[in-house]
């Protein structure tokens, strides 16, 4: 049974303020005005839990959704990923179609993290669950995918899907910087001789690629569209470095190392 309320003050008020949002019903107050109000409350309460549950589901909903394609990558790109080793697979196992399929879905997915991660920010804080993971990495290794596609390789069937993929990567990039507002950095987070070790790669896995020197300056440049907030973004959710994308500020870049 509710009973008066006796006495004013904030604490009173808040107290009953508290017992009428969260539905308790150990108090009432004394004048018929006051009980319109406490009843308007108690119902607010209600749709309070209510709206901040389905918020949760929603959120985990997104979350699950951009973790998916995540773990699925681990079979072609490798953890952590790298975009080489994803189109090395693809060589071997002469998969062509599954790499336009993956630069397919990938667009899917960054459609789908640029809508939720912009109305809900806090989902960037959100770690991948697996051990050598990261969604960062795995973006931006199919980003470095695309870029290799686009620019080292002598034809191909792939350009379409790497071409729209990227577009639609790059304005992902955009908006989650412009967010965070992470200044501009004018490095492409590569050094030359490893270009050199990637493009040596491809083409022992069969792929007609261009000379380094021609493909170089093409490849840097589309590199300064994404990697730097990839860089920023890493280093500020201390996400370890895959082997192209992340915080590589600490690894030991030498000119003509490797090459």
């Amino acid at each position: 049974m509710l009973q008066g309320t006796e006495g004013g003050g904030l604490g009173p008020a808040l107290y009953l303020s508290a017992s009428s949002l969260f539905d308790i019903g150990l108090v009432g107050p004394a004048i018929a005005g006051g009980k319109v109000v406490v009843a308007v409350e108690a119902a607010n309460g209600l749709g309070l839990i209510a709206l901040v549950v389905s918020q949760l589901f929603l959120l985990f909903g997104a979350f699950e959704r951009r973790e998916v394609q995540v773990i699925e990558l681990d079979t072609s790109a490798g953890a952590p990923p790298s975009g080489v080793a994803l189109m090395e697979t693809c060589a071997e196992f002469a998969m062509g179609g599954h790499l336009a399929a993956t630069f397919t879905g990938w667009r899917t997915w960054a459609a789908q993290v640029l809508e939720s991660h912009l109305a809900f920010p806090v989902l960037v804080y959100f770690r991948s669950s697996h051990d050598n993971e990261a969604w960062l990495n795995s973006f931006g290794a199919v980003m470095d995918a695309a870029n290799l596609v686009l620019t080292a390789l002598d034809g191909g069937g792939t350009r379409a899907e790497a071409t729209m993929f990227f577009k639609l990567g790059k304005h992902l990039v955009d908006d989650i910087g412009y967010y965070f507002r992470f200044p501009r950095m004018r490095q492409p987070g590569l050094e030359k001789w490893e270009l050199g070790q990637a493009l040596e790669r491809l083409r022992a896995a069969g792929y007609a690629v261009r000379p380094l020197d021609e493909v170089w300056p093409a490849f840097a440049a589309r590199r300064l569209q994404y990697v730097p907030l990839l860089a920023h973004l890493s280093r500020y959710l201390a996400i370890p470095p895959a082997p192209w994308i992340g915080d590589r500020s600490y690894l030991p870049h030498r000119d003509g190392a490797g090459a």
